[in-house]
């Protein structure tokens, strides 16, 4: 991708020649999609397919970034419920041009709800923006199994001043949303190895479980070797159950390791492991955790 290669962009809604690339790659049996240096303009997510691994031809030197004024693409790169897919060494601009979305998506191919998973993936050396002030993701795994998310960068735009300013202003509720630079949710086996997380305004790592009618225990997962910056919550790991969930859900974890992790000036907390009820007795629902490791963390 690129000037002088297989398929080249031209700068305004570059996503179609990628799906043209993804597409060759995909039908073939699967392989590599190369995206030459320079800036690709998007009016609406990449879509992985089976067995394509994209990568920047050199090392964070691909930006993709969405054009002034979309809306509606819930993110740069998304794989919803393909199989061995990949993202490597690019730079995702979600901080560019104001327009709110998230960075790299492993979902299921009925997202939000529940359906076929992302299976077999990873996110590797890629540096993530997300816009300020926004309820968006970095890289977001969604009920993902098999994955790797290691070596990134990813970056929310909070710094210590902006803390200083929230905390004496008393501006939580309005200038801190959810925003989450990496999150795990309802995911099994994968891995968060090796990456830095900077200013975040919710969670740098978020590894969550929704009890919501539907199967989404987080299992087997590891976070690990990690380091934290500037964000309210280093690592947050909630079970939510409450009004509107449903009273049928299974929800928590089982097996999550969390160690070795690294975190400077996290201005709430830590590492946060709790369950959230919304003000709603148990019922039926069944929070469930059947063993978390906190360990060796600085």
């Amino acid at each position: 991708l690129g000037s002088g290669a297989d398929f080249v962009c031209d700068g305004a809604a570059d996503q179609a020649e990628f799906k043209q690339a993804i597409a060759t790659v995909s039908a073939a049996g699967g392989g590599i999609v190369e995206a030459f240096p320079g800036s690709y303009v998007l009016s609406a997510e990449v879509a992985l397919l089976d067995s394509v691994t994209l990568r920047a031809q050199a090392r964070r030197g691909a930006v993709l970034r969405m054009a002034v004024g979309v809306v509606g693409a819930e993110g740069h790169v998304v794989s919803r419920g393909r199989h061995d897919v990949h993202v490597e060494g690019f730079v995702i601009d979600g901080a560019a041009n104001g327009v709110q979305t998230n960075g790299i998506m492993f979902v299921t191919d009925a997202h939000p709800q529940d359906g076929q998973r992302t299976i077999g993936f990873s996110a590797r050396d890629n540096l993530v923006r997300v816009k300020k002030e926004s309820h968006s993701y970095g890289i977001w795994s969604s009920r993902g199994q098999d994955g790797l998310i290691t070596d990134n960068q990813v970056e929310g735009g909070y710094t210590a001043a902006d803390w200083l300013e929230i905390a004496s202003t008393n501006t939580w509720a309005t200038r801190v949303l959810d925003q989450e630079l990496i999150e795990l949710y309802g995911s099994i086996r994968v891995r968060v190895v090796g990456n830095r997380c900077i200013g975040g305004s919710n969670a740098g790592i978020f590894v969550g479980s929704l009890m919501n009618n539907v199967f989404a225990i987080v299992e087997d997962c590891v976070v690990e070797g990690n380091t934290i910056v500037d964000c309210q919550h280093a690592i947050q790991c909630p079970i939510v159950y409450g009004p509107g969930l449903g009273d049928l859900g299974w929800g928590g974890f089982d097996r999550l390791v969390i160690a070795h992790n690294t975190v400077a000036r996290a201005h709430v907390s830590g590492v946060d492991v709790f369950i959230a009820s919304n003000g709603q007795p148990l019922g039926l629902d069944r929070p469930f955790v059947g063993g978390i490791l906190v360990h060796a963390n600085t």
